[in-house]
């Protein structure tokens, strides 16, 4: 392995922040010790090819399938609840390295899909949990499934 081109990956991910979304996965622990062992000249040939791995990879997600209960709410109103209650739960920050956002939301069935990094399924789910107000009336988002790909999400969307 060349230590050059481990030492280009990681500058380029710490100087773009492409490694903050890691920062907080527990990948995070294992890739600094990698690091810090590459610098020291102690690291192994695995050691380097998992780190370049966990920084050339791209995120993984995951889709929540949610119903809200009762019914009768426009996409938007959905989406401005869930994105006042995710900033309420965990600020700024936390929307933003969590990626939470609504994928889109079925009026006629008041399901949707939530799609969130998967280290911050947790959050999602206390997000839903707590939004209980929607267009000035008491709602109760229930989350029914959580999946790795968005065409799962779809199909649990569509049946009934």
């Amino acid at each position: 392995m060349d230590w050059t081109c481990l030492a280009l990956s990681v500058a380029t991910g710490l100087a773009g922040g492409y490694l903050a979304g890691f920062l907080a996965a527990r990948e995070a622990r294992g890739l600094r010790a990698i690091v810090a062992a590459a610098l020291t000249g102690a690291a192994r040939e695995r050691d380097l090819v998992r780190a370049r791995r966990i920084l050339s990879s791209r995120p993984r997600r995951r889709y929540i399938v949610f119903e809200v209960i009762p019914g009768g709410f426009g996409e938007d109103e959905v989406r401005r609840a869930i994105e006042e209650s995710a900033s309420r739960v965990a600020g700024a920050l936390g929307v933003t390295l969590s990626g939470l956002g609504l994928v889109e939301y079925d009026a006629s069935t008041s399901r949707g899909i939530v799609r969130v990094r998967r280290e911050y399924k947790g959050l999602a789910l206390a997000v839903l949990g707590l939004t209980r107000k929607m267009g000035g009336s008491r709602v109760l988002v229930v989350p029914i499934a959580t999946t790795g790909s968005l065409k799962r999400a779809r199909r649990l969307l569509r049946a009934s």
